[in-house]
């Protein structure tokens, strides 16, 4: 009887934590941002993903794929227009995922960059970023299934010019009419571990406070690598315990400030170490649900080869076979019905996150 009472409360426990879930779970769809630009044409030099493996991927649960493009191809000429052909690249891309109930991050992968030159520096002026995301809103704005991710880890900025830039975009997609959900990057590679203590000038939790939406729909978005130096260049992870570690502080300022926030790379290489640090890292982003929103693993795409993070799939007679990291995953993925708020609700000041079936519905915001 002891033995049957142990099992039940056992398996309460395990219903209790996988039902506090968070909302969007997915991978990046790396390759679009691959190659040089004028290095040659799309499916040599560079490639969008094959949609194929997306629909397998969705099919397991995930229900956001985050976008990585180059702003450089989508505008190839500083204050000029958007790329007709790039463009109808990304819209169909978006499409079909948006099509299949999925959520798309579109995301500038340019480390607050064009042409080799900085946001704030040249002709690359905080004006010129505002203008493409006035542009690149206007394409989407209609799809409340598309959300915005300004930029790509912002490096080589001050945390105070980003800050300008950052808020000249939301402003700018504002008055467009757009009220899509908004991803917003901090400074130094938006790093979780340092967002607190700096180590790339002002702290981003110094100055990301001063963040200005008129609808309050955004949320912030970090990445976090494991490895020894937190770049994501090696396939070690430092501790089973590190994930959970570095994200206490950030977490915290979030919660004290009423911040949503979200993973937007995170990753570990094939081995024991790693594979503890992810379970216990999504365990973690689980249980704080009322900060964050979700996550996208880096990453899957077409391209990527024997990469050490690479969670593409594979198909041979009409069968998939998933890279070993997928299988970490697979039991935190929030399921292809889940649903982010209506943004009208943007001022609501309490956030409730409801779970039925395989479906995850955050009620209201922030």
């Amino acid at each position: 009887m002891k033995s049957i009472v142990l099992l039940l409360l056992v398996l309460c426990w395990i219903a209790v934590v996988y039902s506090a879930t968070v909302v969007l779970t997915g991978v990046n769809e790396a390759g679009a941002e691959f190659g040089s630009v004028g290095g040659g044409p799309v499916n040599q030099n560079y490639v969008y993903p094959d949609l194929s493996t997306s629909a397998h991927l969705h099919s397991l649960g995930m229900n956001i794929f985050r976008l990585p493009f180059l702003w450089e191809r989508l505008q190839t000429s500083l204050n000029g227009p958007l790329n007709s052909s790039e463009l109808s690249y990304l819209t169909n891309t978006v499409n079909n995922y948006t099509g299949s109930g999925s959520y798309v991050l579109i995301d500038p992968h340019n480390y607050a960059g064009y042409g080799g030159n900085k946001i704030g520096t040249g002709s690359v002026t905080i004006q010129s970023f505002a203008y493409f995301w006035q542009l690149l809103s206007q394409s989407f704005q209609n799809n409340q299934r598309v959300i915005f991710g300004l930029m790509n880890e912002p490096t080589g900025v001050t945390s105070e010019l980003w800050l300008q830039a950052a808020n000249a975009a939301i402003a700018s997609i504002r008055q467009t009419g757009a009220r899509n959900l908004i991803f917003v990057p901090g400074n130094g590679y938006t790093g979780a571990h340092w967002w607190t203590t700096g180590g790339y000038g002002t702290p981003n939790s110094q100055v990301m406070t001063n963040i200005s939406d008129p609808l309050n729909y955004f949320a912030f978005e970090v990445h976090q690598y494991f490895d020894g130096d937190y770049s994501g260049t090696s396939d070690s992870c430092q501790s089973a315990t590190i994930g959970t570690q570095v994200m206490t502080a950030f977490t915290a300022w979030c919660r004290a400030n009423n911040y949503k926030a979200f993973v937007g790379e995170f990753a570990g290489g094939n081995n024991a170490v790693c594979q503890q640090c992810v379970t216990n890292f999504l365990s973690y982003l689980q249980s704080n649900n009322d900060v964050y929103l979700g996550w996208t693993y880096w990453a899957a795409g077409p391209w990527w080869g024997n990469y050490m993070f690479s969670v593409e799939p594979t198909q041979s007679n009409g069968q998939w076979t998933d890279k070993p990291q997928t299988s970490w995953l697979q039991p935190f993925l929030a399921g292809a019905n889940s649903v982010l708020p209506d943004n009208n609700k943007s001022n609501n000041s309490s956030t409730t996150t409801t779970t039925g079936g395989s479906a995850t519905t955050l009620t209201s915001w922030p």
